[in-house]
């Protein structure tokens, strides 16, 4: 870095450093008290309902709420309620240290990987992403898979054997995701073991070649377990020619073995004791949600394959992507060489596309946001390095990186037509429907409007005693295709499974009787014309 460039970030540097702390401490603060939503209900309100109620006496959920996986962070909830109060904040509150272990890591890494001048950009870039700061608004279980999926990240980049054995433990009892993010990792090291980088066949990988090294010195490699503490082994580890692929393979399972297998005799346990309980591992048909579990054909799989690139590509991510896509074409063209770290970061974001493209290609409902959140993490933590890779002038640098922070801050206000399904958990454009949701609940109670006369839809079709942590058990009816037997229908842009033909029903033909909007949220109150048939 020239000294121009020096003077102008040092009086930048400290107040940058604050920034993503202060970015999340924000989303944090101002939704601390908010209710359950989306998937939240499910697998963080539920299962904590189920052991707080039960006073842990089973660690097998009921089939209606078994999600098929150890059901950790509904006991963690739980344990919070008992310890301190069941209340909103407190739930809130529980989810403080994965939230700040996230940010930590997150900055180890950017500390590990990017000239210490900018890695507080890049660490604001990561959690600006709008799927991350939506979970961090949550009582969610993806703040679990964001703290340990970093911690795993930082603790294999720096070799720290015990710490990546502690991160996919916690990865692996949070959700089946996490468990396919261990096997992510694992896949990751048996690549990058099995074809080591002194090939020198591969167009990324020069790093004889002088011209070839990156344009930072702060980039040059750094020892990791490609480049172990041996510092006369300068290719990092490799295996005696000759050696068989089966014995190189036993090798990295042997190796593997104490990092990864605490991970997986927990899960290996419990599945195996829900199997001689249940019968069934994973899912089940009778699971409220099992048409999300339904394989697809072919006509299904290239559906799904269009949602999954929309997925990739939303919320601002688009940018990231098409940075990436420059960037590669800049490699084909000039042939620079990366770094070790760099070959672990491409080669683990494509495991994890590989690994998550399966499920979300296969089944039919597996796509969502947050399921793809380490993923998105990847693709910009491996853009950005390379950006320092492969431009000399980091002023361009910093300019690209500060066009995709805005990029990502604008993904909070992607919002789509009505026909088109959203994620709603997946950025901050669902904030204005909790406001709308209790301005509209309070006049129900005002009129005197019994719950179960209101049609409504997910998530709005839950009990209070999940989403407001009341004491009231009532629920909203559920609307359906067929007519409805509902006196009011409560709709809004956030309900994606609202039947279609009863909007379009309620448009025509009933009275609109309260309409509320906020930013990119509506919420509309029908009534049913007495010559409908009302009550």
């Amino acid at each position: 870095m020239n000294p121009s460039s020096e003077r102008i970030c040092r009086p930048v540097r400290p107040f940058g450093e604050m920034l993503p702390w202060l970015l999340v401490a924000a989303v944090v603060l101002a939704t601390g008290g908010l209710p359950f939503f989306w998937d939240t209900l499910q697998l963080a309100s539920r299962h904590a309902h189920f052991f707080y109620e039960n006073r842990f006496e089973s660690l097998f959920l009921p089939n209606d709420m078994d999600s098929g996986h150890i059901p950790a962070f509904g006991m963690y909830v739980a344990m919070a309620w008992q310890l301190l109060g069941r209340s909103l904040w407190v739930s809130h509150l529980a989810m403080f240290p994965f939230v700040a272990g996230t940010l930590w890591f997150t900055r180890r890494i950017a500390g590990r990987l990017f000239p210490r001048e900018q890695a507080w950009l890049v660490t604001l870039l990561m959690v600006a992403d709008a799927t991350l700061l939506a979970q961090f608004s949550l009582v969610s279980p993806d703040i679990w898979i964001a703290c340990f999926f970093t911690m795993a990240l930082w603790a294999f980049l720096e070799q720290k054997r015990k710490t990546m054995a502690v991160a996919f433990l916690f990865l692996a009892l949070t959700s089946m995701r996490g468990m396919m993010i261990v096997a992510a990792f694992f896949l990751t090291e048996a690549i990058l073991l099995f074809f080591p980088e002194k090939r020198r066949q591969d167009p990324f990988l020069r790093p004889d070649d002088p011209s070839m090294r990156p344009q930072d010195p702060s980039l040059q490699p750094q020892d990791s377990f490609l480049r172990p503490q041996d510092r006369s082994n300068p290719q990092g580890p490799s295996f005696p020619e000759g050696r068989s692929f089966l014995r190189q393979g036993l090798s990295i399972l042997f190796r593997a073995l104490p990092v990864y297998l605490p991970a997986a005799l927990p899960v290996l346990l419990y599945l195996g004791a829900h199997f001689l309980r249940t019968g069934w591992v994973g899912y089940h048909p009778d699971m409220p949600w099992a048409e999300h579990f339904a394989r697809v054909d072919l006509t299904g799989f290239l559906r799904n394959l269009l949602i999954f690139t929309w997925r990739l590509a939303d919320q601002g991510r688009l940018f990231i992507w098409i940075t990436g896509a420059a960037l590669l074409l800049r490699a084909l063209r000039s042939r620079p060489g990366t770094t070790p770290d760099g070959r672990l970061l491409i080669t683990l974001t494509l495991v994890l596309a590989a690994v998550f493209s399966y499920s979300a290609l296969t089944y039919r409902n597996l796509a969502g946001h947050r399921y793809l959140l380490p993923l998105f993490l990847m693709a910009a933590l491996t853009v950005s390095y390379h950006l320092f890779l492969f431009v000399a002038n980091k002023h361009r640098v910093v300019l690209v990186l500060l066009f995709l922070l805005a990029g990502e801050l604008s993904g909070h206000f992607w919002v789509y037509p009505d026909s088109i399904a959203k994620g709603w958990d997946a950025s901050l454009a669902y904030l204005p429907y909790q406001p709308l949701r209790r301005d509209m609940v309070r006049f129900l109670q005002e009129k005197d409007v019994p719950p179960e006369t209101v049609g409504t839809s997910f998530p709005n079709n839950i009990s209070f005693k999940y989403i407001d942590l009341s004491d009231d058990t009532r629920s909203f009816g559920t609307a359906g295709e067929q007519g409805t037997p509902f006196r009011y229908l409560l709709w809004s842009n956030v309900f994606n499974d609202f039947p279609e033909a009863l909007k379009a029903e309620a448009e025509a033909e009933w009275k609109v009787v309260r309409e509320l909007r906020c930013v990119q949220v509506r919420m509309i109150l029908y009534e049913k014309p007495v010559s409908a048939g009302a009550h």
